[in-house]
């Protein structure tokens, strides 16, 4: 009796083992959730217990009274043997695994509708495209592989189901050793693209392989060689072997937009590209001058007239060009991408931030986000130029909620933690603001816009003190400036107060009158600040957000703050028909 009990927990652990190793492979080729191998496995070790009392219990009572020869005898059953025992166990556990696996879960958090398997389901389709390495000769090619990534990840955004990871969060993991798994971990994505770019003269050596991140294995790879003429062939059919591979052909339409122009073009665009993520004057100026070239060559290349009028825009709001000039260069080259191309998701969000900034006409704005969230619902940048506009309409709920979306396709964006600090400091979330600040800061030390949101917030927690030893950290003297113009205020220092107000006013009156005027407001001074607004007003200058800033507070009950309000179009009755 105990031999066969023996017997069977072999025959089991053997079959229980033999299954998960086909389901890991099944499951792993179809990219279903993980949940369902672990409760395979959760199963199956339950189940272990049960087998062993089972076949005890038969090979115990196993035996039955049987008449031979009139005469009442014992006789074993003869469908009780071990294998048939196992069979029945088997089956059982593999229905029970199948309910378990397939039944509807509870929700993962108080008012969601996603369960465990969607969330799980989403995990696989979410792809990160990390930094393909340059093995060239030449170190200077550098461009031409994190170019060929953001290009590739552009192209598989395109795929409606692939939840794409936004460039800022792949790309710090260039030139790192980290594992595959610790990425899908860091990232929450369930595949990265991994691969390398060798250039010898106008031949491309391109190997790419995507990895499942929980597995570690590779599903699929593939070396091209070919010229760079011919690079956008490459790009589609990665794209669509890709989604081949993780079965979206099962879901929707996976084809991939591409798009197109001649190898020269592309080159240079490559090389502006690279110029602009310097975030520098002289890489501004580089990448216009490639940009340029780019536009000699194809005047149809949306692309680069979006990265034109991307440029001006930034160059005019740091004050390098015109404000004015800046914004209109900027407007006619972003119409020239829309002409060339109307369904470019980042022109289109692009002329909406224009209209937002510059022209100030909110309805249009909020149109063409819409527009451009229809085209690429998952796109960090994109979701989080909308926040800034629900920002400003007052919205500040909306606004956390389109950057958190933005923050889960780029969880190390810096960016985004800066832009959700500062919400929150609309938000009078002070506590919060801060948190956020201090977080934006770890991943990007010197970055002014987190050091700015920092210090703003301690500020409103009555900590001028520390307000001020934030803000020394500041490179930029306009944000060092107004911190000490508002920090002294709250500290008695009227002397020092005054000199920074004064020095705000000298610098930058022609750029910032609308944070000079909310100095002149935090102070009581509400002639002033209405003159100063109003200049901002007349000058097209930048302005804060209005409806929310903690610094204009004390204006708000004046009967011209309604009048400015309405000048902006920001008034209560003109945001209030406004979707965003």
């Amino acid at each position: 009796m105990r031999r066969n009990v023996i017997r069977s927990a072999v025959l089991y652990l053997a079959s229980a083992w033999l299954i998960l190793q086909v389901a890991d492979l099944v499951l792993d080729a179809f990219a279903a959730p993980t949940a369902i191998l672990q409760v395979l496995i959760v199963v199956f070790a339950l189940g272990f217990p049960f087998v062993l009392l089972l076949s005890w219990f038969y090979e115990f009572k196993g035996t039955q009274l049987v008449r031979d020869s009139g005469e009442l005898t014992d006789q074993p059953r003869r469908w009780s043997s071990a294998t048939t025992n196992i069979a029945i166990a088997v089956l059982v556990l593999l229905a029970s695994a199948v309910y378990f696996a397939t039944r509807p879960s509870t929700t993962l958090e108080s008012g969601s509708s996603n369960s465990v398997e969607q969330v799980a389901a989403d995990a696989e389709l979410a792809i990160a495209v990390l930094p393909l390495a340059n093995i060239s000769d030449d170190p200077n090619d550098d461009y031409l592989a994190d170019g060929l990534t953001e290009e590739l990840l552009t192209v598989l955004a395109s795929v409606p189901q692939l939840q794409m990871t936004a460039r800022a969060s792949s790309f710090a993991f260039k030139d790192t050793n980290e594992d595959v798994r610790t990425i899908g971990e860091k990232l929450g994505v369930g595949h990265v693209i991994e691969g390398s770019v060798r250039k010898a003269g106008d031949q491309l050596r391109i190997a790419v392989q995507l990895v499942n991140t929980r597995s570690g294995r590779t599903l699929w790879s593939a070396v091209y060689d070919r010229d760079l003429a011919q690079i956008f062939e490459v790009q589609k059919d990665i794209a669509e072997r890709v989604s081949g591979t993780l079965q979206l052909s099962l879901f929707s339409d996976p084809t991939p937009i591409v798009r197109r122009t001649t190898a020269d073009a592309y080159s240079a665009y490559l090389r502006a590209l690279a110029e602009f993520r310097t975030q520098s004057g002289h890489g501004y100026a580089n990448a216009l001058k490639e940009l340029e070239t780019a536009l000699e060559l194809d005047d149809q290349y949306a692309p680069a007239w979006t990265l034109l009028s991307t440029i001006r825009q930034n160059q005019a709001i740091i004050g390098a060009i015109d404000y004015k000039e800046g914004h209109e260069i900027a407007r006619s080259s972003i119409e020239r991408a829309l002409e060339a191309d109307p369904n470019y998701a980042y022109a289109i969000s692009s002329r909406a931030w224009l209209a937002m900034s510059y022209e100030r006409d909110f309805h249009t704005a909020a149109r063409y986000f819409r527009r451009a969230l229809e085209l690429a619902p998952n796109d960090a940048a994109i979701l989080t130029n909308s926040a800034v506009l629900a920002r400003l309409l007052g919205r500040t709920d909306r606004a956390i909620e389109l950057t958190n979306q933005s923050l889960s396709r780029d969880p190390m964006a810096a960016a985004a933690y800066i832009n959700l600090s500062d919400q929150l400091y609309q938000g009078k979330r002070f506590a919060e603001a801060v948190d956020l600040a201090r977080h934006a800061r770890q991943l990007a030390p010197g970055n002014a816009g987190a050091i700015i949101n920092l210090a703003a917030a301690q500020l409103f927690m009555e900590d001028p003190e520390l307000a001020l030893e934030t803000i020394a950290a500041a490179e930029i003297p306009f944000y060092r400036l107004l911190i000490e113009a508002l920090a002294h205020v709250d500290l008695g220092h009227r002397p020092e107060a005054d000199a920074a107000l004064a020095r705000l006013t000298e610098d930058f009156a022609e750029q910032r009158a609308a944070y000079i005027a909310a100095v002149h407001a935090y102070r009581g001074e509400t002639d002033e600040a209405f003159r100063w607004l109003q200049r901002a007003i007349e000058e097209r200058q930048r302005t804060l957000a209005l409806r929310t800033e903690p610094l204009y507070d004390n204006l708000r009950d004046d009967p011209r703050w309604q009048q400015v309000l309405e000048q902006l179009g920001l008034s209560d009755q003109q945001v209030a028909d406004i979707e965003i």
